[in-house]
């Protein structure tokens, strides 16, 4: 097998639900040049194991691997990156859903400019995939944008390991995409967006943004990782500089089109 030219990473963990789904939507890619890497975060729901073995049996294409021990999604996806063997990394979780054209636009335009990291715009849904609004961004972001919380989304987003080298998620079990995209913008200026929607994002009642307090807890610990701040100072910039901008997003969410 010839080595791809992009490997999806996809962590699961009890996702019998949407999984199938959100494969078929890689497979129905009209770039067909990539591996999909599945790592199962040792889901305890039996059927899982029999799940991934029939997906993996649908396309050469598909592997599916299993962690030692339940460790979050970072691990799960740092499992991927590692035995990626594609030169864009891309992401989708198992629970949610690519248009057709995502990889094969989203490359061209990565490819056309020579960026080495970019999003895509993307809709949010509801759990039957029905969109409540479109999430739109900036044509570019920079360090201080990505500190605000601009919902890039993870499923949108594309490295280039020829420019970066494969840079791997902190393992905690929230925000470590949020953290990686802080370390790929200490190495380039920006993060590009293909203004196009790529994606679906499917809301659930197990979303990890749902819970708004864990949210705030985690925010402060970027802040004080990243920023290298004592917690009060971290909880200032959670006050000052996050939640305004959340406030802001919300208030464009009650419009079917959301500029972010």
């Amino acid at each position: 097998m010839k080595t791809p030219i992009v490997s999806i990473i996809m962590p699961c963990y009890n996702s019998t639900a949407y999984i199938q789904e959100a494969v078929e939507s890689v497979i129905a890619q009209t770039f067909s040049d990539w591996e999909l890497i599945i790592v199962d975060d040792c889901s305890t729901d039996p059927k899982m194991a029999s799940l991934l073995q029939t997906i993996a049996s649908q396309d050469t294409r598909i592997s599916f691997h299993t962690l030692e021990h339940n460790s979050g999604p970072g691990a799960a996806r740092n499992l991927g990156i590692k035995m990626a063997k594609g030169r864009f990394i891309a992401f989708l979780d198992s629970d949610d859903y690519w248009y057709p054209h995502k990889l094969s636009e989203q490359l061209m335009f990565m490819q056309q400019y020579q960026f080495p990291f970019t999003c895509t715009y993307y809709e949010f849904c509801n759990a039957t995939l029905d969109a409540d609004h479109i999430v739109t961004l900036p044509s570019k972001l920079n360090y201080q944008d990505i500190l605000k919380g601009f919902a890039v989304g993870l499923q949108g987003t594309m490295i280039d390991t020829h420019f970066f080298g494969k840079t791997y998620m902190p393992e905690t079990y929230h925000a470590e995409d949020w953290q990686l995209w802080l370390q790929l913008l200490k190495k380039t200026d920006y993060l590009y967006v293909y203004p196009q929607i790529c994606w679906k994002y499917r809301r659930t009642k197990t979303s990890t943004n749902s819970n708004k307090i864990g949210t705030a807890i985690n925010v402060i610990k970027v802040y004080q990782k990243e920023c290298n701040k004592s917690f009060i100072s971290a909880f200032f910039m959670l006050l000052f500089k996050y939640i305004p901008h959340y406030i802001h997003r919300k208030r464009k969410m009650t419009n079917k089109f959301a500029h972010l």
